[in-house]
Protein backbone atom coordinates (compact mmCIF):
# COMPACT_ATOMS: atom_id res chain seq x y z
CA UNK A 1 0.00 0.00 0.00
CA UNK A 2 3.17 2.52 0.69
CA UNK A 3 4.69 3.40 -2.03
CA UNK A 4 8.45 3.01 -0.93
CA UNK A 5 10.14 4.25 -3.88
CA UNK A 6 8.49 7.77 -2.84
CA UNK A 7 10.16 7.14 0.50
CA UNK A 8 13.83 6.42 -1.48
CA UNK A 9 13.59 9.40 -3.69
CA UNK A 10 12.76 11.95 -0.69
CA UNK A 11 15.52 14.16 0.20
CA UNK A 12 15.56 14.96 4.33
CA UNK A 13 15.53 18.65 4.84
CA UNK A 14 16.95 20.38 7.64
CA UNK A 15 15.73 24.11 8.12
CA UNK A 16 14.42 24.73 10.42
CA UNK A 17 14.03 21.38 11.68
CA UNK A 18 14.56 17.75 10.49
CA UNK A 19 11.47 16.87 8.21
CA UNK A 20 10.78 15.57 4.75
CA UNK A 21 7.74 16.06 2.54
CA UNK A 22 7.05 12.31 0.88
CA UNK A 23 4.72 12.76 -2.48
CA UNK A 24 2.46 10.04 -3.29
CA UNK A 25 2.87 7.90 -0.54
CA UNK A 26 -0.85 6.67 -0.74
CA UNK A 27 -2.56 5.97 -3.67
CA UNK A 28 -4.76 8.64 -4.08
CA UNK A 29 -8.16 6.61 -3.08
CA UNK A 30 -5.99 5.57 0.25
CA UNK A 31 -5.13 9.37 1.16
CA UNK A 32 -8.96 10.22 0.31
CA UNK A 33 -10.08 7.59 2.88
CA UNK A 34 -7.68 8.82 5.21
CA UNK A 35 -8.43 12.22 4.94
CA UNK A 36 -12.37 11.47 5.42
CA UNK A 37 -11.97 9.25 8.42
CA UNK A 38 -9.66 11.87 10.03
CA UNK A 39 -12.05 13.38 13.42
CA UNK A 40 -13.34 17.05 12.61
CA UNK A 41 -14.86 17.20 16.27
CA UNK A 42 -13.13 18.84 19.46
CA UNK A 43 -10.04 20.56 17.94
CA UNK A 44 -9.57 24.30 18.39
CA UNK A 45 -7.29 26.54 16.55
CA UNK A 46 -4.04 27.53 18.75
CA UNK A 47 -1.81 30.42 17.35
CA UNK A 48 1.22 31.44 18.77
CA UNK A 49 5.05 32.73 17.02
CA UNK A 50 4.80 31.87 13.70
CA UNK A 51 2.53 28.53 14.08
CA UNK A 52 -1.34 27.99 13.97
CA UNK A 53 -2.31 24.31 14.33
CA UNK A 54 -5.11 22.00 15.52
CA UNK A 55 -5.12 20.71 18.84
CA UNK A 56 -7.03 17.90 20.28
CA UNK A 57 -9.48 18.97 22.79
CA UNK A 58 -8.11 16.20 24.89
CA UNK A 59 -4.52 17.74 25.32
CA UNK A 60 -4.07 19.28 28.63
CA UNK A 61 -3.35 23.19 28.06
CA UNK A 62 -0.98 24.64 29.97
CA UNK A 63 -3.83 26.40 32.62
CA UNK A 64 -4.45 22.51 33.46
CA UNK A 65 -1.15 21.91 34.43
CA UNK A 66 -0.49 22.35 37.79
CA UNK A 67 3.25 24.15 38.67
CA UNK A 68 4.73 23.10 41.98
CA UNK A 69 5.37 25.84 44.03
Amino acid sequence: MLNLDAIYRTTMQSVPYSYAVIENLLPKAASLELAASFPQEQFRLSIGEGYGYLWSEMLASNEDIAVPA
